[in-house]
């Protein structure tokens, strides 16, 4: 039942997503710090995923393998990576929303 106050909330993020690119090596960091619904017990953050195209993906947006990472407070991209759009997944499966990488 929507509402409900059973329902699990999506995790979401704190801050706004830090980013910051060394253009010697052209690598890309991003610094974050995110939440999940902790009123499920053992309920965390566990990956993040990001997108490269410079539009915001749609909220329902298929899940790119390749572009998902285990969640860490800062997440160093291979060489020549962009990330304009990051969200963040807890370990109740839910998606957060899409948060832009710019600044």
């Amino acid at each position: 039942m929507a509402g409900s106050v059973g329902e699990a909330r999506p995790p979401r993020m704190l801050s706004k997503v830090g980013l910051k690119l060394n253009f010697k090596t052209r690598v890309t960091t991003l610094t974050l710090k995110a939440a999940a619904d902790t009123r499920i017990r053992g309920n965390s953050i566990k990956w993040i995923e990001y997108s490269n195209q410079a539009k915001r993906p749609a909220a329902n947006a298929v899940q790119s393998p390749a572009r998902i990472r285990t969640y860490a407070t800062t997440v160093v991209l291979r060489a020549g990576e962009v990330a304009f759009w990051v969200r963040v997944k807890d370990t109740n499966r839910q998606w957060s929303g899409w948060y832009s990488t710019k600044q």
